[in-house]
């Protein structure tokens, strides 16, 4: 454990250990504000409407599979202009409002011939009372997606000025108006009252964020009026370029979900988005913590190849240290959670959760290397990884569900655990080749497989135990 302490102290500064520590309470708070939804809708109306819930989400995500602009990728750009002269400073404000009108014209356009055609498609695929739920709900999703790329956008903003405690303070308080509203909406409104906190959650987070960014740049206005032609380019030949990445993304997890209901319903598509988003939480403060990670590594010089590779090697030992040690530790959890939201000891809810972790554990311990390979525009493996992810999910969960519907689920694990591991070995050839003359290098990834085995053995035990009691 002291080793592992030295390491996190040379691996990063008090000031990017304040905004990793900030980003993961926001992430958390964010995971909590959606499972205090799901919370709600499972006790007033039970497990069908969750994944009724989960599904209209899915389908509405499906415009997301057109966004190319670029624009929540912003942060970059806006990095890279480090100087503080005053015609930097105009060319931050420019990249952020192009960044911001990009978001709301392409929202606008699509989101508004989405919901137009919307109730003709959904009954082409859907029937009866489940297409009429569907009908009513898509088009406030779509309105919720938009509203929610906007303010990624803003937090993108945020990110490119360095600010990131204070994008996570607006989305903690985001996330604590989301609760309330939920809370007081979902009683008596249902799946509509938990759309509307969620709504309402990224208004008051646009507003908050717009409000810091007009105080920290001086050109900029309340309402975005800069455009810059060039920056337009820029977002979206970088936009186009991660879009492989994004789209198997976007298009992975809708289609998962649509197969899920096809061949188990909406009950057992409630028990799969349930295991995803509690177990996910994990995997999203990892990300979170990696915010201010992947500044610094898009700030390397090429010249420091020995100050990098230690940066990177501290960072890559600490993240497997607490992949192992937060991964088993969910294992734990898991019955406890299961308490907390289905009253019972469910071993469907907890035997697909403790699979979910398994997978999103080895897809965590890939995490450096990712965003290395990304802060240095190499997106090659990293789009080869999710696109191996979401194809190996599909096919394995296809090929189960024509032997047994109810497992469907497990190929999720399946195909996190094989793309992550390949995206992983391609980028990893790549950083060897950039790095083999540092004097000190040496790439151990025994740690790899000693987290990974942790957070096996831990879940066989949870499910041995909780199978016992069943």
């Amino acid at each position: 454990m002291k080793r592992y302490l030295r390491t996190s102290k040379k691996m990063i500064s008090t000031k990017d250990f304040q905004q990793s520590s900030f980003s993961v309470i926001a992430m958390l708070s964010s995971g909590a504000s959606i499972l205090i939804i799901y919370k709600l809708v499972v006790s007033s109306l039970g497990l069908e409407s969750l994944g009724i819930f989960s599904l209209a989400l899915s389908l509405a995500v499906m415009i997301k599979l057109l966004d190319i602009t670029g624009s929540s990728y912003c942060a970059r750009f806006i990095a890279e202009e480090n100087s503080e002269a005053a015609e930097t400073i105009c060319r931050k404000a420019i990249i952020i409002d192009t960044a911001m009108l990009i978001t709301i014209c392409f929202y606008f356009v699509v989101g508004s011939i989405s919901i137009i055609f919307a109730p003709t498609l959904l009954h082409i695929f859907y029937a009866g009372v489940l297409a009429e739920q569907l009908e009513r709900l898509v088009p406030l999703m779509i309105v919720l997606l938009s509203m929610n790329a906007l303010m990624e956008t803003h937090y993108a903003s945020l990110d490119g000025l360095h600010k990131t405690v204070t994008r996570s303070v607006v989305s903690i308080v985001g996330n604590l108006v989301c609760i309330v509203l939920a809370i007081w909406l979902v009683p008596k409104f249902g799946i509509v009252g938990a759309v509307f906190a969620q709504i309402s959650q990224a208004l008051v987070s646009i507003l908050l964020c717009r409000v810091v960014l007009v105080r920290a740049i001086s050109d900029l206005g309340f309402f975005p009026w800069h455009f810059s032609l060039f920056d337009f380019n820029a977002l979206l030949k970088f936009g186009s370029s991660i879009h492989v990445s994004t789209l198997s993304g976007f298009g992975f997890d809708p289609l998962m979900k649509i197969l899920v209901v096809h061949f188990g319903g909406p009950i057992l598509l409630a028990y799969y988005d349930l295991s995803l988003k509690t177990v996910g939480l994990a995997r999203s403060a990892f990300s979170a913590a990696f915010i201010p990670i992947y500044n610094n590594f898009s700030a390397f010089k090429a010249s420091d190849l020995d100050i990098n590779y230690r940066y990177f090697e501290n960072i890559s030992r600490l993240n497997s240290f607490l992949v192992g040690l937060a991964f088993s530790s969910l294992a734990i959890i898991t019955p406890l959670i299961s308490l907390v939201f289905l009253e019972s000891l469910d071993f469907t809810f907890i035997s697909l959760a403790c699979g979910i972790l398994i997978g999103y554990a080895g897809n965590a311990l890939c995490m450096p290397m990712y965003l290395y390979a990304q802060s240095k525009k190499r997106l090659f493996w990293n789009n080869c990884g999710q696109l191996t992810i979401a194809c190996v999910s599909l096919l394995v969960c296809f090929l189960i569900g024509l032997y047994d519907r109810d497992s469907v689920v497990y190929s999720i694990p399946i195909g996190l655990l094989i793309g992550s591991f390949f995206g992983y070995l391609g980028n990893r050839k790549d950083f060897v080749n950039e790095y083999i003359r540092v004097k000190e290098f040496h790439l151990n990834e025994t740690r790899f497989i000693r987290a990974i085995l942790s957070v096996v053995l831990t879940a066989v035990i949870i499910l041995g135990i909780n199978f016992s009691l069943v």
